[in-house]
């Protein structure tokens, strides 16, 4: 389900609309909550990018990032793509995975946002992903800059388009190394698609300035941070209500990215971006196969929640799904096996969902 529909007093008023296609089924009420019978999954990261988007019919802008190592120039790219309504595509920088440039030619969009630099992506892969179409790269000299041109880049979208932009900024830890995944800003990628809120990066123990001069232009009434004080220091958080000017920024955290992830689900801000509990998307919190999730959950207005491993779900995770369990009826997984198990995904499926004994 597409979450639409105008913005009332910092509310959503859904309306909703099946966008679903090939690749993504989810498991309906009648088989019960299984999320490991509806995998959104390839043979790696770019073909699960691809499987999720070409569910997308009719999308005339496609969003396009690199996927190697963290994928971090695709944490902002939920915002991009919830104004464009678009899916997100992933590509390595001195080429086109084949199944990218499949989904391209699939989708057939009439415009290719490029996220990232010619050091993210090649000039001859940008090309290459834009050749006979227009395309526009969105971009900055780092991490940094770039969340924050991707987010300038969208307001002005919305702008151009009639839309009213939300007054809520959502800001995310992004100094991770290359090897790690910057868990917190996924598990914003739904809301930041379904409410269209803009995603910005910071360090741990220090605003970039980058980050702060986004804030300034972006004028929020509000702020919401992900993560604990590990994640975003209270430092940093009192820097960036004097640089955005709101009073008290609002922290969604946990004790981990897991129990982050069912902060954020479980927050006012899902819910005035349409996502519910009636189903979710699960994803491994070490891995990029989350960056596709928030435009695929975002759409159904389903919120994200994030594994410690591919094999366990963590208390955190596991307890949010017995909270809800009477009210979900949809499960996704993101990624193969090497991601998350069957069995793993088949220790929070509702007991419905099993086969009949005899």
């Amino acid at each position: 389900m597409r979450a639409t529909g105008a913005r009332l007093c910092g509310a959503v008023v859904l309306v909703a609309t099946s966008v679903l296609g090939v690749g993504v089924v989810p498991a309906q009420a009648a088989a019960g909550f299984d999320p490991g019978a509806s995998r959104v999954a390839g043979v790696d990261r770019y073909d699960t990018a691809a499987r999720a988007a070409v569910g997308v019919h009719g999308a005339r802008t496609v969003v396009v990032a690199n996927g190697e190592t963290n994928g971090i120039d695709a944490l902002g790219a939920a915002y991009l793509a919830g104004v464009v309504d678009g899916p997100v595509l992933l590509t390595r920088r001195d080429d086109v995975p084949a199944t990218t440039a499949r989904a391209l030619a699939a989708l057939d969009p009439e415009t290719v946002l490029v996220l990232g630099s010619e050091a993210s992506v090649a000039p001859a892969t940008y090309d290459a992903l834009t050749a006979g179409r227009a395309g526009q790269r969105i971009y900055g000299p780092d991490r940094y800059a770039t969340a924050a041109a991707v987010a300038a880049f969208a307001r002005a979208t919305e702008l151009r388009r009639g839309l009213t932009p939300v007054s809520t900024v959502l800001l995310a830890r992004g100094d991770v190394a290359v090897d790690e995944v910057a868990a917190d800003a996924l598990a914003l990628s739904p809301v930041a698609f379904a409410g269209r809120v803009p995603v910005l990066l910071t360090g741990t123990d220090d605003l970039p300035a980058a980050t702060a001069t986004a804030l300034r232009n972006l004028r929020p009434d509000a702020v919401v941070v992900a993560g604990d004080e590990h994640a975003v220091s209270s430092a940093v958080l009192e820097q960036v209500g004097q640089v955005a000017g709101v009073a008290a920024p609002q922290r969604l955290a946990g004790t981990d990215r897991t129990a982050t992830a069912v902060a954020v689900a479980d927050s006012n801000l899902a819910a005035a971006a349409g996502l519910t509990a009636k189903g979710a998307g699960f994803a491994n919190g070490t891995r990029v196969d989350a960056l596709v999730a928030g435009p695929v959950l975002g759409r159904q207005g389903l919120p994200l929640l994030l594994s410690e491993s591919r094999t366990s779900m963590g208390a955190a995770t596991t307890g949010w799904v017995l909270t809800h369990q009477d009210t979900l009826t949809i499960g996704l997984a993101f990624g193969d096996s090497e991601a998350l198990t069957d069995a793993v995904l088949n220790s929070i499926k509702s007991p419905a969902s099993a086969s009949p004994v005899g």
